[in-house]
């Protein structure tokens, strides 16, 4: 019994570009939440072991506090961690239809075409929020 092995297709350049795109901001809005998230924790953790130790004369202790408060409010304003995982999921749809497209030859260009459009409502869904 001989398998007939079909070659692998590309998916068009501009559907792997968009993948690429979503990917890099996944990538950047998490490590944004990341590491704006972690500035807030660690400067609140600050303030308040302050508040015993008195280790921040003023006005120092105002501004680490202030510091804390304005990195909680872009971590809140900035929506980082929905936007990544939208970003991720959109991609991952994306991803899902190329896979199907390199591999099964009965996948078609308007079902890749189809993915971009579930993959753009995820990240339409987002913006309505």
């Amino acid at each position: 019994m001989n398998a007939t092995v079909n070659p692998i297709r590309i998916a068009p350049a501009r559907t792997l570009q968009k993948w690429k795109v979503w990917k890099c901001w996944s990538s950047t809005w998490n490590g944004t939440y990341i590491a704006v998230g972690g500035a807030s924790t660690a400067l609140a953790t600050i303030v308040a072991a302050n508040t015993k130790a008195h280790f921040f004369d003023p006005p120092y202790d105002v501004i680490l506090a202030a510091g804390a408060a304005m990195f909680t409010f872009l971590v809140n304003a900035l929506g980082a961690q929905a936007k990544g995982s939208a970003f991720e999921t959109a991609a991952r749809e994306l991803e899902k239809a190329i896979t199907g497209y390199e591999t099964n030859a009965a996948v078609t260009e308007v079902q890749l075409g189809e993915a971009e459009q579930r993959g753009i409502d995820i990240l339409n869904r987002l913006k309505a929020h």
